[in-house]
């Protein structure tokens, strides 16, 4: 089975882990992707899941915020 976690937090990080060495222990095909947000990537590197970064954190304007939810989008569907 193939399965794709998109992990866009550090809790989710911690949260995913146990499920996706579950899944790759089974066999199964593990796409994890995030986005270019510190937090989150330190966390990705530090507990070794390996992610593919696509698209960033928007900032504290509301405006970027959906205006990078909206380019990640977009690049997620080239992605897959």
């Amino acid at each position: 089975m193939r399965v794709w976690i998109d992990i866009l937090t550090p809790k989710q990080a911690l949260f995913f882990e146990p499920l996706i060495d579950a899944l790759k222990e089974r066999g199964d095909e593990v796409v994890v992707t995030s986005r270019r947000y510190r937090e989150a990537e330190l966390i990705c590197r530090k507990r070794q899941i390996d992610a593919v970064f696509i698209g960033s954190h928007g900032g504290k304007e509301l405006r970027n915020k959906l205006s990078a939810s909206l380019e990640r989008s977009k690049l997620l569907l080239e992605y897959f």
